[in-house]
């Protein structure tokens, strides 16, 4: 069974443009319109971690994280950390690789 999704004409000149950041998912989500809301995720774990980074990579500026826990090795495969930083506040690993990768802040 093959899904297709119904094709819609788009002027080219509303085309994302290669080169133009968020271009890949403009036809997805918009970031401005995105950035119209504001992101409260609790926990910084397997769901959280990745919630947050793909928010973020999609443009989100505004993310709030809560988390008071830290990453344990058992635990950061699944998650967005790796062993390297166990023991470390889960919330501060995620801030780093958020600012690392992505131009999105995040607050937590």
């Amino acid at each position: 069974m093959t899904a297709t999704a119904p094709e819609a004409a788009v002027p080219a000149a509303d085309l994302p443009q290669p080169g133009q950041v968020f271009w890949r998912q403009l036809d997805i989500v918009n970031p401005e319109r995105l950035n119209e809301y504001s992101f409260v995720i609790i926990g910084a774990g397997s769901t959280g971690s990745w919630t947050a980074m793909n928010l973020a990579k999609l443009g989100a500026q505004h993310i709030q994280v809560w988390d008071a826990d830290v990453i344990n090795e058992h635990n950061a495969p699944c998650q967005v950390y790796g062993r390297q930083e166990t023991g470390r506040r889960k919330i501060e690993a995620l801030v780093d690789h958020v600012q690392r990768l992505t131009s999105s802040p995040i607050f937590g």
